[in-house]
């Protein structure tokens, strides 16, 4: 079976701490540009893993709730970068 990474990123507005933006873009090169967490969910649910700069500190924090109603089995490692 071939795995699935799909790399993604979401802005969220300083003001009111809401999703402005969500993207993602899948190997074959789809992509998703949407506030849309649902569609965000059924763009995503093929994936086998999410990638994404800072996702452990700041992106899953406010995409959680609907990760956890998705019957995805999703690996997340945190790699730590120092410049």
């Amino acid at each position: 079976m071939n795995k699935k990474i799909i790399f993604i990123d979401s802005e969220i507005s300083l003001r009111n701490h809401k999703i402005d933006d969500l993207g993602a873009i899948k190997e074959n090169g789809d992509i998703f540009h949407s506030p849309d967490i649902r569609s965000f969910a059924t763009f995503i649910q093929e994936g086998n893993f999410l990638c994404g700069h800072n996702i452990v500190h700041h992106d899953l924090k406010y995409l959680q709730n609907i990760l956890q109603l998705m019957p995805l089995q999703v690996s997340i490692r945190s790699i730590s970068l120092r410049c």
